[in-house]
């Protein structure tokens, strides 16, 4: 299902040690549509709904302050797409960032792999963020790689330990 709600994914690099509690507090902000502890650059990523760019500011403004938290990085999101949002959960999944080469088929790009379950059209050092999941994680990983060579993609691949999406959330995408 198609969206343009005022969204934006948030991530989050913690204090040593400090991860899984700052994970513990999306999950009581009634603004999170979903969050992950992953791999790589951040700790977690939280995905926030807002009602405007006041709001939107404002839960961000309140993540940093949380104990724990030392750096946040927000990408608004300009579009997106929930194509499967059961499959959010799913233990073989992968967040990616994208760099395109060819943006004006971007689109139609990740609606061709069947593993996307959610993306968002996030302008700046990326141009999308997409959820993908196979049935197991090495036929994740060679989703990603298939596609990123066939289409030139440049990516970077953030593996989720632990994940949340807020049931309240369930049907709005």
């Amino acid at each position: 299902m198609e969206y343009n709600k005022k969204t934006a994914y948030v991530w989050i690099k913690t204090n040593p040690g400090q991860t899984r509690k700052v994970w513990e507090e999306t999950k009581k902000a009634a603004y999170v549509i979903g969050s992950w502890v992953v791999t790589g650059t951040y700790d977690v990523l939280v995905w926030v709904n807002a009602n405007s760019e006041d709001e939107m500011y404002t839960h961000v403004m309140t993540m940093r302050g949380w104990n724990g938290v030392t750096n946040t990085r927000t990408h608004a999101a300009y579009s997106g797409s929930v194509t499967n949002w059961n499959e959010m959960m799913n233990p073989n999944g992968a967040w990616i960032r994208i760099q395109m080469t060819d943006y004006q088929n971007a689109q139609n790009q990740l609606r061709e792999y069947n593993g996307v379950c959610n993306w968002a059209s996030v302008p700046g050092d990326y141009d999308y963020f997409a959820y993908v999941a196979g049935k197991t994680y090495a036929e994740t990983a060679q989703g990603i790689i298939t596609m990123s060579e066939k289409y030139n993609w440049n990516t970077s691949t953030h593996v989720p330990a632990y994940s949340y999406l807020n049931p309240k959330y369930n049907n709005a995408f």
